[in-house]
């Protein structure tokens, strides 16, 4: 059975057309280029879900691909991680009961 972690990353709103539908009309060719590039270097593919609420922020997660001011909403994407991996919170002993005399 896959588990999954959820990250969210609060980012422009008009991004939601291409990160959710692939829709690039109302796009320039240079603001994909950024959001392919906060895709790749997320590694999380596409967001399985936008928030509703929007708000206005200077500083969100797409700042250091030059976006500006912007509304924004938080958008959640999900990462499959293995069964095996342990929880980072887990203490070793919890982690490996061996270790437990």
């Amino acid at each position: 059975m896959a588990n999954f972690i959820s990250h969210e990353f609060e980012l422009p709103t008009h991004w939601a057309p291409y990160l959710i539908n692939g829709d690039e009309d109302s796009l320039t060719l240079s603001e994909i280029n950024i959001i392919d590039a906060f895709v790749k270097e997320t590694g999380l593919g596409s967001p399985v879900a936008v928030g509703e609420e929007t708000f206005f922020l200077k500083y969100h997660d797409a700042q250091n691909y030059g976006v500006l001011a912007s509304d924004c909403a938080t958008y959640s994407f999900l990462e499959e991680v293995d069964d095996l991996q342990p929880e980072p919170s887990l203490s070793a002993a919890d982690r490996n009961p061996s270790m437990l005399g």
